[in-house]
């Protein structure tokens, strides 16, 4: 046979052959291939699932034990509603009884200013009286009862009073002194 005596059709079925060839070649080869690395995958695949099979049997352990907790949850949770509840209902009343307090402490208040005052009237009135009779006495200025003499504050250089020292001289504190003994001084 004689390659140029064969028709192109000839040729190119020839190729076609040898290709063909070829292909089933290149798949069997890849095929090989693929089957070790499928091989390979299957082996570490198996590794794995013996590596998770305590774990899996550990979690469902954990999961038993879990069952009894799960089902102490719901009703403890509703305990808990309960408390809150009462908590706020707690809280309502504080919230009254603070408010019925803060009354109370303005009445006292608008009571105590009322008894200053009363006293302090009174103080006065007394004082006025007094004030009388005294002029009537011979003074020429009326007394004031209960007269507070104040002492300068001591400076900071000046030694500190002797325990000796009368009180309301230099002392820094004053002192109460009846109307009486004041003007004497």
């Amino acid at each position: 046979m004689n390659i140029a005596g064969l028709a192109p059709i000839d040729i190119a079925l020839v190729a076609l052959a040898v290709a063909g060839v070829w292909a089933v070649i290149e798949v069997a080869l890849t095929l090989r291939g693929v089957r070790s690395s499928l091989g390979e995958v299957m082996s570490s695949v198996n590794q794995t699932i013996n590596e998770l099979n305590p774990v899996i049997a550990k979690l469902d352990g954990v999961a038993d034990e879990l069952n009894p907790v799960v089902k102490q949850v719901e009703p403890l949770l509703e305990k808990t509603g309960t408390a809150v509840d009462a908590l706020s209902l707690d809280l309502i009343r504080v919230e009254e009884i603070l408010g019925d307090v803060s009354s109370v402490t303005g009445t006292a208040t608008n009571v105590t200013g009322a008894v200053s005052k009363v006293t302090g009237s009174a103080a006065d009135a007394a004082a006025g009286l007094i004030g009388k009779i005294t002029r009537k006495g011979g003074e020429a200025e009326p007394a004031r009862l209960g007269a507070v003499e104040h002492a300068p504050a001591p400076k900071a250089e000046a030694p500190a009073p002797a325990d000796d020292a009368p009180a309301g001289k230099g002392s820094g504190y004053f002192t109460y002194k009846p109307a009486d003994e004041a003007d004497g001084e």
